[in-house]
């Protein structure tokens, strides 16, 4: 952006509402979820992909396929 004028920078920078992370979420937890602290949380997106757990048959092929690969990356592959 340009700036014609130093007061047009100056308001520019100190007018809007700059606010930390920390900040930010203060406020939500005490104004939008009166600190509601389950409310609060349930409204975080977790990401939770780690914390799936693989079915028998998928730990299975794993393990089927972490074998296959010891062969082939065996020393002693030409010889299996």
């Amino acid at each position: 952006m340009d700036y014609d004028d130093e007061y047009e920078l100056y308001t520019d920078t100190f007018a809007k509402d700059y606010k930390t992370p920390y900040q930010m979420q203060s406020d939500l937890f005490n104004d939008v979820y009166k600190r509601n602290h389950k409310d609060y949380l349930n409204s975080i997106e977790w990401d939770t992909i780690w914390l799936k757990h693989d079915t028998e048959e998928e730990t299975q092929i794993k393990i089927e396929k972490q074998k296959q690969h010891e062969l082939m990356m065996s020393p002693f592959a030409k010889w299996f």
